[in-house]
C-alpha cells in the first residue's frame, strides 16, 4: 500500500509513518496544501553550522474561513539556527508554528523546507499518540528495541514502556513526545510552549530534555524564558498576525530603548 501510495498521500498533505516518508518521497514533491519538500542532504549532520537556508515561507496567509489569523507573512530560518517567536496572546504564534509544521494549511502561500516533517511538540502531546504503550509509540516510527530502550534510559522513563501512553502524567507525556523525536532525529524541530501545561519541577526536567534535544539542531520555539530569548539566534515578533520585528536579543532591546 505504502509503495503504491504513499507519495500520492504525501503530495495531498498526508503525514506518513517517518520511514515510509523517507522512502516515498524520492524526488522534489509539490503538496496541494502549499508546500514544497525538497530533497534533504544525506544527513542532518551538516546542518550544522552551516548557515544554509532551510526555511522559507512566503505570502503565508492562514485562518478560517473569511477570519485572517496570519497575513502575508514571510520568514526564512537558516540550518542549525534557533529562532525564538514571541508576542502577546493571539499574535498568531502558535498557528504560525502549526503552519510551518503541517498541521495548519495556509490559505495562500507556501511553505519550503526539507522533505520528511519536522518535530513538533505540543503542550498536550497525547494528540500525536498513535500507538498502545510507550514502547510501542517510541518503536513507531522505525526505531529498533535497543533504540528505544536507550531512549527511555536516558529520559529516565524505564518504568513506562509498557504502560498505556494514555494513562501517563503531562510531564512524561512530554518527555515521551521528546524521546520520539530523538528517535526521529529530525532536521527540523518545532515546539509549540512545550513546558506550559506543567508544574514547575516537571518544566525543570522536561526543559533539561529539551536543551539536549536542541544542541545543533535547527529549531523555532515560542519562548517565554528570558533564557531562552538570550539563547535565540534570532527572536520573531509578532502582532497580529504578523511579523513586526526580527532581530537577536540586543538588537531588539536596543531598539526598544
Amino acid at each position: 500500500v505504502w509503495s503504491e501510495h504513499g507519495a500520492a498521500m504525501v503530495a495531498a498533505g498526508c503525514h506518513l509513518p517517518w520511514p515510509v516518508e523517507r522512502a516515498t518521497i524520492g524526488v522534489a514533491t509539490t503538496r496541494r496544501d502549499g508546500f514544497l519538500a525538497v530533497n534533504p542532504p544525506p544527513a542532518r549532520s551538516a546542518d550544522r553550522g552551516s548557515g544554509a537556508e532551510l526555511l522559507r515561507a512566503s505570502g503565508l496567509a492562514v485562518g478560517h474561513g473569511s477570519s485572517a489569523v496570519l497575513t502575508d507573512l514571510a520568514l526564512t530560518v537558516r540550518a542549525g539556527e534557533v529562532v525564538a517567536v514571541i508576542g502577546a496572546n493571539g499574535a498568531g504564534k502558535t498557528t504560525l508554528l502549526h503552519t510551518l509544521a503541517g498541521v495548519r494549511r495556509p490559505l495562500a502561500g507556501t511553505v519550503r523546507r526539507p522533505a520528511g516533517r519536522p518535530a513538533l511538540i505540543f503542550p498536550s502531546p497525547e494528540q500525536q499518540f498513535l500507538a498502545q504503550t510507550v514502547a510501542e509509540e517510541l518503536a513507531f516510527d522505525g526505531a529498533t528495541s535497543e533504540q528505544v530502550r536507550h531512549a527511555l534510559a536516558e529520559l529516565r522513563l524505564e518504568a513506562t514502556a509498557r504502560l498505556s501512553v494514555h494513562r501517563l502524567s503531562g510531564g512524561e507525556r512530554q518527555r515521551i513526545s521528546i524521546a520520539r523525536a530523538l528517535l526521529i532525529d529530525p532536521r527540523i524541530l518545532i515546539l509549540d510552549e512545550a513546558t506550559s501545561a506543567v508544574d514547575t519541577e516537571t518544566e525543570k526536567e522536561i526543559q533539561k530534555a529539551l536543551d539536549n534535544l536542541v544542541k545543533g539542531r535547527t529549531t523555532i520555539a515560542i519562548a517565554h524564558r528570558l533564557s531562552t530569548l538570550r539563547k535565540a539566534d534570532r527572536l520573531v515578533v509578532m502582532d497580529r498576525g504578523r511579523i513586526v520585528e526580527i532581530g537577536n536579543h540586543d538588537e531588539l532591546m536596543a531598539i526598544e530603548g
